[in-house]
Formats: C-alpha cells, structure tokens, sequence
C-alpha cells in the first residue's frame, strides 16, 4: 500500500496565532500615586456600539484589501516568494512551472540507480524498481498553500521569509519489501551441519558452516532513509551470521559407525535370490540428519536408494492369479488353485537396512505386500453361487467339420467365465479375439452380400445359446443383434424365430448385466451335436416366460442367384444358400418373482431381410454364354459372422 512521506529535514513548524477577548473593567485609585483611569465606555452605552462597528468595519476592510492585494501579488496557482524544495527556489512559479523545475533539478538522482552492495556483489535498482516516486505537483500544491494572501503581502512589505517545503515521496512499501526479499534469496546462505561426502572413494564428514542472513528490516530502513535525504552514497547490505543446530563435535561419535557401515556389502533376499549392494554405491546414499532424540544419526536419503533398487530389483512382482472354476454338481469346484501375488515395497526395504545397520546386520529380507486373489480358490463359497439359474440350448446338425470346430473352441474360452457382482457380461471380452491364432478354422460367412470363407464361422451358435441362457435368467439383457436374415440352424430343436443373437467383433457383441449381489458362473457344454449354455449364481425365485412370437410383416424372397463357380464342372450347380422371406418379428419376455408380482417386461425385435437362394455353377460350355446377374434386392448384408453349409443353407 503506497503511503505519502515528507521530507523530514526540511519540515518547520507554523505557529498559528489567537486571540482572545477579555472583559472590560475599571482600574481602581492607588492611595499616594498618581491617579490613573481606563476610560472605557460603558458596554451598554450607544457610543460603545458604535464605536465597535465601525472598529469592526474598518477591520474586514484591511482584510479583504490585504487579501485582494496579496491574490494581486502572487495570482492563484503561483508559489509564494521564498519558498525552498530539496535546496531548490521555486518562489514566485506557476505549480507547473515550479513542478517542472523541481523534475528537471532532481533529474540527476532519479535517473541513475541505487548501489546496493554486499561483499562482491551490486545491485543497481531504479527509483521504480524500489516502488519510489517523487510527487513533484502534490509537492508544488502543498507550497502554494503555505502562506496565505495576507502572509504574501507581509512577505512582500517587510521582506522574504525563506521557507523549506518538504519534497513529498509515493513509497510502496511492499515492493520495496519484495525487492529486498529477492536480494535476500541471493545471498543468504543457510548453516550447513556437518555432512557426508566421497573423496577418493572413501567416504569422510565435512566441518559444520555457519550461515548468512541479510538483516532485511535494516536494508529497508537505509534504502528509504537514502530515499528521503536523496543520498547518491551507495547502500551497504549488512548481515549476520547463524550457527548451525550441531557442530563437528556433535558427529565424533558417528565414525565408528560409519566405519562399520562400508565395511563390506549389504545383501537384499527374496526367496531364492538375493542382490548385493557394494560399500561404494553405499556411501553415496549415506546421509547425517538430526533424529527424535535431539542427536545427529546416520540415515538412508531414501528417494535416491529406492530408484536404485528399483532397477536392481524390477523383476519379483507378479499378479495374484485368480482359481479357475467350474460346477462340480452340487457346488462351485477349483479346477486350478488360487494363487496370492507380490508386489515388491522398496521404502519398507529401505528402512529394513536402516535398522539392520544400527544393529550390525548386513542382511535383509525384501519387504513386499501380499496381493490376494479376487477368487480364491480355498473361499469359493464366498461367491454366492447356489445353484442353476438358467439354461440355454441350440442344435447345430447337419454343420460343416470346421463350423463345430469352432463352435467347440469358442464355447471353450467361454466356459468357466465368472461374472462379478453389479456387472455387465461381454460375450466379446469373455471369448477373446476370433483368429486362427487362437485356435478357430475358417468357415462359410457372409460379406457384401456372397457367402465366403471367414474365421469364426459358427460363433454366432454360441452367443445365441448364451443369449438363451441369459433370457431365462431373467436378468437385463443390454446388448442384443439379430443376423441379417433367417438362419436355419437357430430353429432347430423348435425355437422360435427371433431367438438369435449375432456377434461380429469388435462393432456387435452381446451383453447382459448380472445385477445380483452374487457372482455368476457360465458353464458350457457340446453333445450329440448340441450346445448348453448354463449359468450358476444365487436363487431369485424368478419365473421367466416367454410369449408368443408377434409378426408384423413379411416379405417374399428375390429371385435365385447363380454365381459362376471354375472350380466346379460345367454345368455341375449347388445351392449354397437357402430362400428365406423377409419378416419383421417382436419376441416377448415376462419375469416375475416369488409374488407374483412383474420385475421386467423386454421385447425383442427383430428384422429379418428377404434372402435368395444362391447356387455355385460351374462354367458354361456354350461361347455364347453370360455370367447369370444378380437380381436387386438380393438382401443386405448382415455385417455378421454366419456359419454356412456347401450343399444346404447356410446362416448365422
């Protein structure tokens, strides 16, 4: 906050003149003197009156003649004669005149910087830098009002009175404080208690140091007062100096200790390894700090010791590895045990060699944490899984070798899935990636409207199983696709059309929400060319029901479809895909409880497009022969993996 200074030398004081009224009276008649009489009048005779009046008149005529006179002598806005600022007459000049003629007099300090100086060092701060200013028209006003018209006039009668105006000064403190602070952080130097250091790969104790500090309130005090008096000297910093908390005979008793220390190695084990750290590396991560009792102790610079053995020991963490399950008839069974994991804690290490130094130890056990699995395979009872909730079922006769092959290998990675409390089931995530890497075949798809050979010809078996599974569940269903077109292996076993679902990794996938307190377990199963999707949790006393399939429209298939095939003989025709019409068809789902009362009502709708029946034919021996075209509207394609059949239909 700025404040306003004056200049303290060459402040005066004014003297204010009074007057006072006293009360008439008659002096007395002195016995053997001469006689005198105050011939006053009487107060409260007309001629006394009068007599004041006109006293009192003639009085304001002087005033304001003087006064008009002295407004004469020095207009308004002009400084009265003989008025001094810092040495310099500004009497008898306009305030700009004599603002002007103060700034250009004082120009030669203003202009060139302070000297602050400590030992070797200067700093050369302006006028500005220090939050300082000369306020020349606040200065030139305060002299224009110290006299007034009739005090000009006696100046004027009887001589000049030569007076000091004080130079008025804007001086933020704060900054100057700031100014000073930052030469504080230059300079100062904090006391240094004895410490360790490596010369010639020998580790020794430096002498203790004792600090500076620059007496800030003291600098403060000189720049102002240089300020005011408008001194060119330079500024001498001054300082003291502190001592530290403990000194060299504080750290005698630490040799020995020291010594003992780097004598030879320290040795880290875990189980069947062990790792070695050599006196030299040591030394440098040695360090003297005051400990709880009030003495200088040898201890570990923590930070630094931990990034090396962090590096020297990056290998011993390993995850906790859950229990594979599966039911075992009247309750959830371990097919692999648990296993608990290790996480390495390498600040725990590191207190361990302080200890173990202090004690004489020079061997310590890795500390680390035990991570426990989430599914521990001696507390699977912990899982809440109580029972059969659900079933699903599909038939696949009649497929191809390598569509069950791959419905066997997908059916695989999805058994023994275990489904957390309060989340959502991803048939996608739970089976992996589809590729020949991972163990699936090729088989009939279809893509841009032909049926080709693709990996993972068949998965859509089993996400549609499991989609079964999940509907009778009575559990939320949020991610559902049907295929693109009726597909023929999904009504086999006398399902209903519109109780499929299609996955095509990584854009469809299905999924459904265990919103149970308990997890769930899927277990899957191939036989006599069926599968069964069956899930395991907790007893919800739901009843699942589903309704009569609605259908709201259908649509005839296109005409066939030939595509010319050279593997095959002239004239040799095989129909790879079968007709199917286009319908638009809605499957309810009630799920109700123990009371009768509705927990969720879903309908699943879908859209199926009209499909052609497409033949493979071979080649035409005629020349003049064409390649059949295909009819519009042959159908969309479904974006989806579908299983398909060389001799019958085929579908997702």
């Amino acid at each position: 906050m700025g404040m306003q200074h004056a200049h303290p030398d060459q402040s005066q004081m004014r003297t204010s003149q009074s007057t006072t009224q006293g009360t008439a009276e008659f002096a007395p008649v002195r016995a053997g003197g001469s006689r005198g009489v105050l011939d006053f009048p009487v107060l409260g005779s007309t001629s006394f009156q009068i007599t004041i009046a006109v006293t009192t008149a003639v009085f304001l005529l002087v005033t304001i003649g003087m006064a008009a006179l002295g407004r004469e002598i020095y207009p308004e806005g002009t400084v009265p004669a003989g008025v001094m600022v810092a040495g310099i007459d500004i009497g008898e000049h306009s305030n700009g005149d004599a603002a002007s003629r103060l700034e250009q007099q004082l120009s030669g300090y203003t202009d060139q910087p302070f000297q602050i100086v400590w030992e070797d060092q200067v700093w050369e701060p302006s006028m500005a830098e220090l939050g300082a200013e000369f306020n020349y028209l606040q200065t030139v006003e305060h002299a224009r009002r110290s006299e007034s018209p009739i005090q000009r006039v006696q100046t004027r009668l009887f001589g000049e009175d030569e007076r000091s105006i004080p130079l008025r000064l804007s001086l933020d403190e704060a900054r100057l404080r700031e100014y000073v602070q930052s030469i504080a952080l230059e300079t100062n130097v904090s006391p240094q208690v004895p410490q360790l250091s490596i010369v010639d790969d020998r580790l020794s104790i430096t002498d203790a140091r004792n600090g500076i500090e620059i007496e800030q309130a003291a600098l403060v005090q000189s720049i102002t007062d240089s300020l005011f008096n408008l001194s060119s000297s330079s500024i001498q910093v001054s300082h003291q100096e502190t001592e530290p908390a403990f000194t060299d005979s504080d750290v005698e008793s630490l040799r020995a200790l020291i010594d003992s220390t780097l004598s030879e190695p320290l040795t880290i084990w875990f189980e069947d390894r062990s790792w070695s750290i050599q006196p030299q590396n040591l030394a440098e991560f040695l360090t003297l700090s005051p400990g709880e009792s009030g003495q200088m102790e040898l201890v570990f610079h923590h930070d630094p010791i931990v990034n090396y053995l962090s590096s020297m020991i990056d290998d011993v963490n390993r995850p906790a590895q859950n229990a594979r399950v599966a039911w075992g008839g009247s309750g959830v069974v371990a097919t692999s045990p648990s296993q608990n994991g290790v996480e390495r804690d390498l600040y725990a290490t590191v207190a361990r060699l302080e200890e173990a130094v202090k004690n004489g130890e020079r061997s310590v056990e890795l500390a680390y944490n035990v991570t426990r699995p989430a599914i521990d395979s001696n507390n699977l009872h912990e899982l809440g899984i109580d029972g059969l909730m659900s079933q699903g079922q599909s038939a696949f006769w009649n497929s191809v070798p390598s569509r069950v092959h791959n419905i066997q290998v997908s059916a695989g990675y999805l058994d023994g899935t275990l489904i957390p409390p309060g989340t959502e089931f991803s048939f996608n995530r739970a089976i992996g990636e589809i590729s020949i890497e991972r163990g699936y075949q090729e088989a009939f798809v279809i893509e841009a409207e032909a049926t080709v050979e693709g990996v993972g010809g068949g998965v859509c078996q089993v996400s549609t199983t499991a989609f079964r599974a999940a509907f009778f569940s009575g559990l939320p269903i949020t991610e559902r696709h049907p295929h693109a077109y009726i597909v023929g292996y999904y009504e086999q076993g006398d399902w209903p059309l519109g109780f499929d679902a299609a996955i095509f990794q990584p854009d469809l996938d299905f999924k459904f929400v265990n919103s149970t307190d308990s997890y769930m377990l899927v277990h899957t199963h191939v036989a006599d060319g069926q599968l069964y999707v069956n899930l395991y949790g907790p007893d919800l006393g739901y009843d699942v029901k589903m309704g009569e399939p609605v259908i709201s429209s259908e649509t005839d298939p296109p005409g066939d479809v030939e595509i010319i095939d050279d593997s095959l003989a002239p004239g040799e025709r095989r129909r790879v895909e079968e007709a199917r019409p286009g319908l638009e068809i809605t499957l309810p789902r009630t799920v109700t409880n123990r009371n009768g009362e509705v927990v969720r009502q879903d309908y699943f709708y879908s859209n199926f497009q009209p499909w052609a029946n497409r033949y493979r034919v071979g080649p035409s021996t005629s020349p003049d022969a064409q390649a059949p075209e295909e009819p519009p509207g042959a159908g969309e394609p479904s974006g989806d993996i579908i299983e398909g059949d060389e001799s019958e239909s085929s579908g997702g």
